[in-house]
């Protein structure tokens, strides 16, 4: 591990004997050049065309067209079977820092110590 939350190893519907290896950072997820037969290389790939995103699912999506065509009829199923996702909450929301017509007072750090 080199800084890195954790490595990925992906295999795309297009080329299914190819693999894909990402690495997850605090920073996003990217292609590195790791392989089985290349060394491990959680660097950012050199010898592909960069592939960066803030989210596993925008990186899948560069790297795969197939799973960006798939992902919206999935979401566009789940949507359409699950309307609820997208509709407003109907019941009241109680704030949990809000007691009635009285605030709490959350503790700073100059009232610490």
């Amino acid at each position: 591990m080199a800084g890195d939350l954790f490595y990925l190893s992906v295999k795309t519907l297009e080329n299914p004997g190819v693999e894909h290896c990402i690495t997850v950072s605090v920073n996003g997820f990217y292609k590195n050049d790791s392989s089985e037969r290349v060394s491990f290389s959680p660097l950012p790939s050199q010898r592909a065309t960069p592939c960066f995103s803030y989210t596993l699912a925008g990186c899948l999506n560069q790297l795969s067209p197939a799973f960006s065509s798939n992902l919206q009829i999935y979401l566009g199923s789940l949507l359409r079977t699950e309307p609820y996702f997208i509709s407003p909450i109907t019941q009241p929301v109680n704030h949990w820092l809000v007691s009635g017509d009285k605030q709490i007072k959350v503790s700073n750090f100059e009232g610490m110590g």
